[in-house]
């Protein structure tokens, strides 16, 4: 049992390819799933809107994001190959049509352009992040003045309570310590609200000062 918790551990991060990198996304969607889709609705997408996920994994909200910004533009970016190849498929229309673009990245050095962006997400990505007022400080950077960011995250002792997330290793944020990373990096209006579906999860919220210069 130890061998599977840390194999699936291996791939929570960051999925691989073959059998452990597979079970693993599937396991996170199945778990994931109603979060995802609050998530997305919390950012009340408009039409025109440029959206940016941060660790998209199998590409289902950046699915939904597309179908609501359906005269903007969606964008993602996931440290995983596979990720990459999986959420391409997905959305394999959108991306032909200009809706859609994927890539492979890291977050500490995003490949877009200064405020470029409306809305920025991410479910469960903060406790991976190994310089996360450095992280959310890139993320600021490639919004628009007024952009608004939004990281769902899970209190501590529902992750205490997952054997699979035991064995990563990594850190985990109670409200107020998540809010003040937000604060630290420049985000304004921040603030939490308790995710309908998961009293255990909770969304962050921030946004860029709307005065700022570009």
């Amino acid at each position: 049992m130890h061998i599977i918790r840390q194999n699936l551990a291996n791939h929570i991060h960051s999925p691989g390819g073959g059998f452990w990198g597979w079970l693993a996304v599937r396991l996170m969607g199945v778990r994931n799933r109603q979060i995802n889709e609050w998530t997305v609705a919390r950012l009340d997408i408009q039409p025109t809107d440029h959206i940016l996920e941060i660790g998209f994994g199998a590409g289902k909200s950046i699915q939904r994001a597309a179908q609501q910004a359906t005269a903007g533009r969606v964008a993602g970016i996931d440290p995983s190959p596979a990720m990459v190849r999986e959420t391409s498929r997905r959305n394999r229309a959108a991306i032909r049509a200009g809706r859609v673009e994927v890539r492979q990245g890291d977050v500490m050095a995003l490949p877009f352009d200064a405020a470029t962006f409306d809305k920025a997400f991410g479910v469960g990505v903060i406790y991976y992040l190994s310089e996360p007022v450095a992280a959310l400080r890139e993320i600021g950077r490639v919004l628009k003045p007024g952009g608004l960011l939004l990281l769902l995250v899970r209190e501590p002792a529902a992750l205490a309570q997952n054997p699979v997330f035991q064995e990563s290793g990594y850190r985990t944020y109670e409200r107020d310590a998540a809010a003040a990373l937000f604060t630290e990096a420049g985000f304004t209006a921040v603030g939490t609200e308790t995710c309908t579906y998961d009293e255990t999860a909770f969304g962050v919220f921030g946004r860029i000062d709307p005065n700022r210069s570009l």
